[in-house]
């Protein structure tokens, strides 16, 4: 497996796993979001290809430098979004993919590196936990429509 900082030639692979990812996300939403990452300093991509050069997974980090939960120092290492396709799973992508992001973050000084997940997500827990991360809060949103009565 290749392990590389995303280059703008990745950036349609790029989209096409985010969205596999994130369904809800379209895939020209997720283009423009990764183009405006590519130049910041305080994003890191990378993604994993076979020697065939197809993609098979991706880790997107940033920089927070306000609140997140169970963080008290700035600025931390956040874990946007880490995937794998699944028939590569289990062989060790997603922890290599993560050890880069933890480099990347050291040398940007954080101390920490936080996530989160979807509670219905299954595949993400464990990974985390294994991962070495710890649960610190679980959180249920709700929304409310309200309409003008008039």
């Amino acid at each position: 497996m290749i392990f590389e900082r995303i280059s703008a030639s990745d950036i349609n692979d790029l989209a096409m796993m985010a969205h596999e990812l994130w369904p809800d996300a379209t895939i020209p939403e997720l283009l423009t979001e990764f183009r405006e990452r590519l130049s910041s300093d305080k994003d890191l991509l990378y993604i994993c290809k076979r020697k065939d050069h197809s993609p098979v997974g991706f880790i997107h980090l940033s920089l927070r430098m306000e609140y997140v939960e169970g963080v008290s120092s700035f600025p931390v290492g956040y874990v946007e979004g880490i995937y794998v396709r699944k028939q590569y799973r289990r062989k060790g992508i997603a922890s290599q993919l993560l050890r880069l992001g933890e480099s990347w973050a050291l040398e940007k000084g954080c101390t920490d590196l936080a996530s989160d997940s979807e509670i219905r997500n299954p595949v993400s827990h464990p990974f985390h936990l294994s991962a070495g991360f710890c649960e610190v809060n679980r959180i249920v949103c709700y929304v409310k429509p309200i309409r003008n009565k008039s």
